[in-house]
């Protein structure tokens, strides 16, 4: 997996994109931004008190975030 690059694809990408991390997630949160930086039309956003599975401790939360970014 370490040797895997998705950097011409995320550039190529024309579609608005938001990349959600957890602000505890420590493992994936730079790999997160530098995605996000990569994408055109791309957006980081952290979400507060969670870790890796956001969907399962804060879906609330998620939903909210998820429904704010598709309104755009």
């Amino acid at each position: 997996m370490m040797e895997l690059n998705f950097s011409k694809a995320l550039k190529e990408n024309e579609c608005n994109t938001l990349v959600i991390c957890g602000k505890k997630d420590i493992a994936n949160k730079r790999a997160a931004n530098q995605v996000a930086k990569l994408i055109p039309n791309g957006c980081f956003q952290e979400i507060e008190g969670v870790g890796h599975e956001i969907n399962t401790v804060a879906p609330e939360k998620l939903a909210s975030i998820l429904k704010e970014f598709l309104k755009k």
